[in-house]
C-alpha cells in the first residue's frame, strides 16, 4: 500500500468495510505494507469524490473525510487512524521491503503487539506472491508471501488479505488462490471473498474463530451493492466448491 493510493476509488470502499468490521466488535490488526510512491499513475482514481450524489451514500463519514484530505493534498495513510475511525484498531506503518528478514521481524513484533486482534490484514499493492517473486527480488515489495501469511495463521487469527485480480477469469483465479493455502494451512478449510471488478478481499476464518464476520461481510456487501459480490469457497474431498452469496443488482454497473 502506498500513500498515493489514499483515497483512490478502490481505497473508498475497503475503509468503508475496514470500519464495518469495527463497528461489530472485531479487533482489528492493519498491516499496510508499506511501499514508497512511485511515478505510476496508479491511485489517480479519484474523480468518483466529485460525484456525490452517486457515490457519498454508501458510506458518508468515510466518503466526506477522503475528499476532505485528498482536496488538501493530504494523501497519507496515517490519515485514516488519525479520522479514529477505528478507534481500537492497531496500525503498523513499517516499510514493506524486498529484504524478506527486515520483514519477518516487522511481522513478528506486529504480532507480539497485537496479541488480542481477532483479524489481521494485509494491505499489499498487488496481492498474494507469484512464481515470479521466487526467480526475481525486484518486485517483492508488492507481494504478501505464504510464509508470512503462516505467521499469522499460526497464532490462530483470522486472515484478511488484499487481492489485486490479473486479467484472468475471477472465479476460477479465486479458486486457484484458495488451494495454494488450503496446501499451506492447518485447519483451512473454507474462505470468504468479497469481489469488485478490480479486486478481492479474501477472508481466511480460523476453525475457532469467535466473530461472526459472514454476517458483517453480507450486510458489506448488500450496502455496496452493485458493486461488491461474495463468495464462499469450501474444502471438500474432492477438491473444492465456490458458491455465490449474494448477487448484483447491475453488473454493468461495476466500478470497483
Amino acid at each position: 500500500m502506498k500513500d498515493q493510493y489514499f483515497g483512490d476509488q478502490t481505497d473508498y470502499l475497503k475503509h468503508s468495510l475496514l470500519r464495518q468490521l469495527a463497528q461489530a466488535g472485531v479487533r482489528l490488526a492493519i498491516h499496510w505494507n508499506r511501499t514508497p510512491d512511485d511515478t505510476t499513475r496508479d491511485g489517480q482514481r479519484t474523480s468518483y469524490l466529485s460525484k456525490p450524489t452517486i457515490w457519498r451514500g454508501f458510506d458518508p463519514d468515510v466518503f466526506d473525510f477522503i475528499r476532505s484530505a485528498v482536496l488538501n493534498g493530504e494523501r497519507r495513510l496515517e490519515k485514516f487512524e488519525e479520522g479514529g475511525f477505528i478507534p481500537q484498531a492497531l496500525f503498523c506503518y513499517d516499510a514493506w521491503t524486498s529484504q524478506p528478514d527486515l520483514r519477518k521481524k516487522s511481522l513478528r513484533q506486529f504480532l507480539e503487539a497485537s496479541d488480542c486482534s481477532d483479524l489481521f490484514f494485509f494491505d499489499p499493492d498487488n496481492g498474494l506472491e507469484v512464481a515470479a517473486t521466487h526467480t526475481s527480488k525486484s518486485n517483492l515489495a508488492k507481494y504478501v508471501l505464504f510464509d508470512e501469511l503462516a505467521l499469522v495463521w499460526e497464532k490462530n487469527v483470522d486472515l484478511l488479505v488484499y487481492q489485486h485480480y490479473p486479467r484472468v477469469n475471477r472465479q476460477h483465479y479465486i479458486r486457484h488462490r484458495f488451494a495454494q493455502m488450503v496446501s499451506r494451512f492447518d485447519g483451512l478449510e473454507r474462505a470468504f471473498v468479497l469481489s469488485t471488478s478490480h479486486a478481492a478481499f479474501i477472508f481466511l476464518p480460523q476453525k475457532k474463530s469467535t466473530k461472526d464476520i459472514r454476517t458483517v461481510f453480507t450486510a458489506f456487501t448488500q450496502n455496496w451493492d452493485p458493486h461488491v459480490c461474495m463468495f464462499e469457497i469450501v474444502k471438500t474431498e474432492h477438491g473444492d466448491t465456490i458458491t455465490q452469496l449474494t448477487t448484483q443488482s447491475n453488473q454493468r454497473e461495476l466500478a470497483f
